[in-house]
């Protein structure tokens, strides 16, 4: 019975146990599903914070989740028990597999309920000119500016700016004519240093418009404006002289390498008639000067997008042609914005990669004459005297006038047969406008010349945006027509009394065809396409509107389509440019986008009251209650329409309006402040920037070229990659430096170290540094050098003082940044403002199906208390090692 006992006693023990103990793995099996959930859950809650303030306040998700990410858990979360110095990205990272970003909630189409418009963010484009600005200064000051001692720092970034080269940009060209127009700039940019170091012009302009509240919201720094205010209008020791340099500039250096002749090209010389060649004389009228600076701006697109040219590159090869082709060069075929022009642009953008930062230094005077051409003609007339004159006869049509030749009497003619006459470089009369320079070209017997005037310029742009003159329009009208009119015609036989033909016109009831027909002439609908090159800007608009169609990545068109579609955009663009120039009817274009939202919806609509006002297109842009504008782009200037007039009725607070400003400003440059201006140019033109670049232009020329060897065997390079060689293996200082960083296989020679001994082999970073001027070891910049040059300038008391404060702006701006995260995106993130909870979870610990979590999150905004709330799908991921979102939905 006792054994019965012990063993009924035995049994019920070891039942009782293994009750327990399976009660307790049921237990624990539950609490670590539990667990595995809630951490989830937790961990989603604040990874979702991101996109729950972008559709909520308009805050960049991206920027939301590097910031979020980078906080401590424990202070997003303090009820998550994290290590005390775990970030919050940490564990977003470790539970979910993609990044919870714009693209990502974007790619989940219909399953996405966020809206995730472009949102606030406080990063910027000036966040890397400020870092990289304040690294770079601060390194300079330390050394006491650039030199030598800064020479182990330089060795060791010259590799990191291989990365940005591409194999082919890495030969710097400029011809000895180049490197001599760019030393004739020395003088005027010493002037120019001398007057942002005594103005501070640049710190002013850094501190307004790399601020982070003006690139967020258009705020002004009140203090910074102050200060501009103070240069526009403060007299000889505060204002500025920048546009006296500007006019020198323009009148004395632009056009010192007009010849009044050009070159035609191999293919024209080649197929010319020898009974009538080509006439390759010009004048230099505006649309010379705007055709030249299409051409320049060409050349410039191609070397910034590291392409290039060498000895074995073929006659015939497009690249080649378009390089050699002569800087004053007319245009007058479609092909040049097709294949040459827009096709460069294309490039650029889609190689962004492959930059060629050193054109930009190459090509240096270019870039001056390309941004001096977009204000040139703005300086060469008197819009004043042509209201006077023209009275009554003043109009929308009518906004220009020549002066008779042989009597007082005022020519009045339609804005077309102006422009046209004004550049006609045939005109019998000599009614072509001429512009004066300083050059040894004879242009006499054209009784029409002129030259750039700085004071015209502002007085002119003071006149049009003075909206209280009721003649303002007309002003606008005229530098809008000066920068934007291209000047296409149709055939003349349309109408014999217009010997210079008429301008495209877009019917009011346009359509998708009628675009494609904007180009046909009797004989073809593609017979000949639009053709107008009167203007730098119209020209750009042209040539990316043949590839805008290739610019937009995600869309598969067929080749045919872009094609047609390419020159339909680029010939609306350049009929619109011409029609707005001269005030006459846009209403087509709210026809063609009717036609397009029949397709697809665009989101823009223009409405009846607009369109009635496009029966005049300037005006359209002009007036103070057209919604133009706020119509296509959906957005306000406050509480008003986006308009010129309201534009420029912007208050600027203590510092007027931009009209008052600018009346002030022109006020100053008069005939007298002139003339001590020029007293003084001679001594203002002389400073170590002007050496330095001096030194800079002659260290570059052909006799002072090195040569470069193979680092193996020491035998000569005569054909250095990206460049076009050369017999005796000589190049200039920038290439082999550019060329010594990227490839390791090349060298250059150095002379021995002590007497007896081998000469030197420097390669890599030491033999980019060698070419431009320095040894390691030594003292001294070697002399005549390019690291000499820099160093000139570096030292003159003018860059000291820009230096300074730029630092000290730099530092400014980032406390700013610092203050506006604190202000509008802190107060947003905070955990008070979140609440979640876990709804439903599936499948969590089951192998053969993926498990699910569904929860809910609520968001009460800070500033007004409203609530909003967001279902939130959560889904493992196909390897069951993390999780990703499934869906998104409003509550």
């Amino acid at each position: 019975m006792k054994k019965l006992l012990a063993i009924v006693s035995a049994l019920s023990m070891s039942t009782t146990v293994f009750s327990v103990t399976s009660c307790s793995l049921v237990n624990y099996k539950k609490q670590y599903i539990k667990n595995k959930v809630d951490s989830i859950v937790d961990v989603a809650s604040v990874a979702s914070r991101g996109a729950i303030l972008n559709d909520a306040e308009g805050i960049s998700v991206d920027y939301l989740n590097n910031y979020i990410g980078s906080k401590k858990m424990n202070d997003m979360l303090p009820t998550f028990k994290a290590t005390p110095q775990a970030k919050v990205s940490d564990f977003v990272n470790a539970t979910f597999e993609d990044p919870l970003d714009k693209k990502f909630y974007t790619g989940l189409g219909d399953s996405n309920g966020y809206t995730l418009d472009d949102g606030i963010s406080p990063d910027s484009f000036a966040d890397s000119i400020i870092d990289t600005g304040s690294t770079a200064l601060s390194a300079i000051k330390s050394a006491g500016g650039i030199k030598p001692s800064l020479g182990g720092i330089l060795e060791s970034l010259l590799p990191e700016v291989g990365g940005f080269l591409s194999d082919d940009g890495v030969d710097f060209k400029m011809s000895d004519n180049a490197l001599n127009t760019f030393e004739k700039l020395a003088p005027y940019a010493q002037q120019l240093l001398n007057d942002f170091g005594k103005t501070g012009i640049v710190s002013i302009l850094c501190r307004l418009f790399f601020n982070i509240n003006f690139i967020n919201s258009g705020t002004l720094d009140q203090d910074a404006l102050k200060e501009l205010v103070t240069i526009l209008t403060g007299g000889p020791d505060k204002s500025t002289v920048v546009p006296f340099i500007l006019e020198d500039y323009i009148n004395e250096i632009m056009f010192n390498d007009f010849k009044g002749k050009y070159q035609p090209t191999k293919e024209e010389l080649e197929n010319q008639d020898p009974e009538v060649p080509i006439d390759v004389n010009l004048q230099l009228t505006p649309k010379v000067v705007q055709q030249s600076a299409l051409v320049r701006l060409n050349k410039l697109l191609i070397r910034l997008s590291g392409r290039n040219i060498d000895a074995n590159t073929p006659e015939t090869d497009p690249i080649r042609l378009q390089l050699e082709m002569d800087d004053y060069h007319p245009i007058d075929k479609p092909e040049f914005f097709k294949e040459n022009l827009g096709e460069n642009i294309l490039y650029l953008v889609k190689n962004k990669d492959k930059l060629n930062y050193v054109a930009i230094i190459e090509n240096i005077s270019d870039l001056f004459f390309i941004l001096c051409s977009l204000i040139i003609n703005i300086g060469i007339f008197d819009f004043e005297q042509m209201d006077n004159t023209l009275s009554t006869s003043l109009g929308s049509d009518s906004l220009f006038y020549f002066q008779g030749i042989n009597s007082n009497m005022a020519e009045v003619l339609d804005n077309k047969t102006f422009a046209s006459i004004m550049n006609n470089q045939k005109d019998e009369k000599k009614r072509m406008l001429v512009i004066d320079y300083n050059n040894s070209i004879n242009s006499s017997g054209m009784p029409n010349k002129t030259k750039f005037s700085a004071y015209k310029l502002l007085k002119n742009i003071t006149r049009a945006v003075n909206v209280k003159d009721s003649k303002s329009m007309y002003s606008m009208q005229r530098i809008f027509f000066l920068l934007c009119y291209s000047n296409a015609s149709r055939n003349p036989d349309e109408d014999p009394n217009k010997p210079f033909g008429v301008d495209y016109k877009l019917s009011e009831n346009a359509n998708l065809i009628d675009i494609v027909k904007l180009g046909a002439l009797t004989g073809g609908m593609f017979n000949r396409e639009v053709v107008g090159v009167d203007s730098l800007l119209n020209g750009i608009i042209q040539g990316i509107g043949y590839k805008i169609l290739d610019m937009i990545d995600g869309v598969s068109i067929p080749g045919i389509i872009k094609g047609l579609g390419g020159s339909a955009i680029s010939r609306l663009a350049g009929v619109l440019l011409d029609t707005i120039s001269n005030n006459r009817s846009i209403q087509g274009v709210s026809s063609i986008l009717y036609t397009i939202n029949t397709f697809f919806d665009t989101g823009i609509k223009i409405s009846d009251e607009t369109t009635a006002k496009m029966a005049k297109g300037f005006n359209a842009l002009w007036d103070k209650d057209s919604q133009l504008i706020t119509e296509l782009l959906n957005k306000k200037l406050w509480d008003k329409p986006i308009n010129i007039q309201n534009l420029l009725g912007v208050d600027l607070g203590d510092s007027g309006t931009i009209e008052s400003l600018l009346k002030k400003f022109t006020e100053y440059y008069n005939d007298e402040n002139r003339k001590n201006y020029d007293k003084s140019k001679p001594d203002n033109r002389v400073g170590l920037v002007n050496d330095g670049i001096t030194t800079l232009a002659r260290s570059l020329k052909v006799e002072n070229k090195i040569q470069v060897v193979y680092k193996s065997d020491k035998s000569i390079v005569k054909n250095m990659k990206g460049t076009s060689g050369d017999e005796d293996g000589k190049y200039n200082p920038i290439t082999i430096a550019l060329n010594l960083i990227k490839f390791p296989g090349y060298a250059v020679k150095g002379p021995a170290l002590k007497p007896g001994s081998e000469e030197q082999i420097y390669a890599g970073a030491k033999g980019a540094l060698y070419a431009l001027g320095y040894v390691d070891g030594q003292k001294t910049f070697n002399q005549g050098s390019p690291l000499a040059a820099i160093e000139n300038i570096f030292d003159d008391e003018s860059v000291i003082k820009i230096r300074d404060n730029a630092l000290s702006d730099f530092k400014s701006l980032s406390d700013i940044k610092k203050e506006y995260i604190k202000t509008n995106i802190d107060k947003y993130i905070v955990n008070d403002n979140f609440s979640y909870k876990m709804v439903s979870y599936s499948n969590i610990t089951d192998e053969d199906k993926y498990g699910n979590i569904e929860m809910e999150i609520t968001y009460r905004s800070p500033i007004d208390g409203v609530e909003k709330k967001y279902q939130v799908k959560l889904i493992e991921y196909a390897t069951k090692r993390s999780w990703t979102i499934e869906s998104t939905k409003k509550l």
